[in-house]
């Protein structure tokens, strides 16, 4: 009878114990995350007079970035090599216009008079 009340006793001081040094452990390691600060990174690319221009592995060009008398030009090429679309700030500021609301199902809770 003595041996169950022994190893109750023994399992109960282990608990006791790891549960002590759980205690301990987490007050002197402590688990506040900080952030860290890394060391001021510049992201900017320098662009080369010519452009900078996008290749494939077998080095056919993709895209191409440069800058005209506008500003910056992006060109996408197809599989010949050709310019295939370019798309300027110029043309950008000059061509976009606000797109127009449109109610695409008549709200049928409006009542006359209603925007």
């Amino acid at each position: 009878m003595r041996r169950p009340v022994a190893r109750l006793v023994s399992a109960l001081a282990a608990l006791a114990v790891a549960f002590a040094l759980g205690v301990a452990s987490q007050h002197l390691a402590g688990r506040e995350a900080r952030a860290q600060t890394l060391p001021a990174l510049t992201a900017t690319f320098y662009v080369p007079g010519d452009g900078l221009t996008f290749k494939t592995l077998d080095g056919r060009p993709l895209a191409r970035l440069s800058r005209d008398a506008s500003g910056g030009v992006f060109e996408l090429y197809d599989d010949r090599g050709q310019v295939a679309q370019r798309v300027s700030a110029g043309s950008v500021a000059a061509t976009w216009t606000a797109p127009t609301p449109k109610e695409l199902h008549p709200n049928p809770y409006a009542t006359e008079g209603d925007p």
